[in-house]
């Protein structure tokens, strides 16, 4: 997906604009959840999203969406991370 279509998706999808975020090397955000849906586009870099029954490498290019209240594992690959991430009122 293209950064221009991720962003014409965010309206129809329900998310409030995003924040861009960079996160280092090897960083893990371990078990957590969140009170909101999350949408993230990877800008640079890569990161492994994983949740109960699904493990998804996400590289530049790549969306992923994580529910609101689900446990999910975040961990950032050797070169750190550069994304958007859009937020929305959990189940929306």
């Amino acid at each position: 997906m293209s950064v221009q279509a991720y962003h014409q998706s965010l309206e129809t999808k329900g998310y409030d604009a995003p924040v861009e975020k960079t996160w280092t090397a090897h960083r893990l955000n371990d078990t957590h959840t969140h009170d909101v849906d999350l949408y993230l586009y990877i800008l640079d870099g890569e990161m492994t999203v994983s949740g109960p029954g699904y493990s998804t490498v996400c590289r530049p290019g790549d969306t992923i969406e994580v529910p609101g209240s689900q446990d999910h594992v975040e961990q950032v690959g050797d070169q750190g991370v550069r994304f958007l991430v859009a937020t929305r009122p959990a189940g929306a």
